[in-house]
């Protein structure tokens, strides 16, 4: 009979090269150092000056847009936001296929070096998705509004219900496989003291008390730092911590290894994912997440024992 863990690796060897046919699909892979370093954050005030100075010189490289749902949207929105709706680039919670986000991005006339603002209602989890997403599929300059439409409002900045026209663009799909981690990858990371692995999940999931699939506990050798530490709860409005509340979040990692974060689904992650790449750490989010992994009956989950 094969060594388990050796049948285990040459089954997930085969998936992941599998995966890395899909990025064949794609014109270019990216470097790990690929995205410029820039403020990941914008305020209401430095969203008007850049779609100013964009007006000013004549170019249309900075896209607005607006990730609720479109009924939303309609209703009001910020003037000349665009709508991608958090729901248009997720599929059974999963990130949507190459080919299905190039006509998305294509119909918005978005190309890869546009300066791309986006909101959501204010919660910041739905932009958190998006911003991965456009990570993922290579867009170079993606950036989050603070407070998003709430926050807008309450300044009370102008809004519209003018959907703008925009020509298509010629967006080809460059997948950036350093932001987004398949079973092989985390599998192999289980046995790497080099690597790390971050479950998003309440305590309680952690560490088996409760779960959103038939099956109890965490990835092995992954530690628990819930997403919801990455907001300040003492507002009444949420909103992320400051870059030095969350330096001291995650002091204890390293900046050169690699972390690899998943939660329930696979999406879950993208708050904490956004929180790390504004800190400049090496971060990728396992898709899969918690479903994946624990419905494969070929995978190892660790469940703590029970007081």
């Amino acid at each position: 009979m094969k060594n388990t863990k050796q049948h285990t690796y040459l089954r997930y060897l085969g998936a992941y090269l599998s995966a890395l046919l899909l990025t064949s699909y794609c014109s270019s892979v990216f470097a790990a150092n690929f995205y410029s370093a820039m403020s990941l954050r914008v305020s209401p005030s430095e969203l008007i000056e850049s779609t100013k100075n964009a007006k000013e010189m004549n170019r249309n490289n900075v896209v607005i847009l607006d990730v609720r749902p479109a009924v939303q949207y309609q209703q009001g929105h910020i003037p000349d936001a665009l709508n991608l709706p958090t729901a248009w680039i997720m599929q059974a919670n999963q990130l949507i296929q190459p080919y299905k986000m190039q006509t998305i991005l294509q119909k918005l006339g978005i190309n890869t070096l546009d300066k791309i603002i986006l909101y959501d209602d204010g919660h910041f989890s739905d932009a958190a998705r998006v911003f991965w997403s456009l990570e993922v599929y290579g867009i170079h300059h993606v950036q989050v509004l603070e407070h998003g439409y709430q926050g807008w409002q309450q300044q009370q900045q102008p809004t519209s219900q003018i959907e703008p026209k925009v020509e298509e663009s010629d967006y080809t799909p460059n997948i950036n496989p350093n932001v987004i981690a398949y079973k092989l990858q985390t599998f192999i990371a289980t046995h790497n003291p080099n690597q790390t692995i971050i479950d998003i999940r309440q305590p309680q999931a952690y560490q088996g008390k409760t779960s959103s699939t038939a099956f109890f506990g965490h990835i092995p050798t992954a530690i628990n730092i819930p997403s919801a530490q990455n907001f300040d709860n003492t507002l009444k409005q949420r909103k992320l911590h400051s870059i030095e509340n969350l330096t001291k979040l995650y002091q204890r990692l390293s900046k050169t290894a690699l972390i690899i974060l998943y939660g329930a689904k696979g999406q879950d992650a993208c708050v904490s994912y956004f929180a790390l790449r504004e800190l400049n750490y090496n971060v990728t989010n396992f898709d899969g997440a918690w479903q994946a992994w624990s419905n494969d009956p070929q995978l190892t989950i660790t469940t703590p024992q029970k007081e």
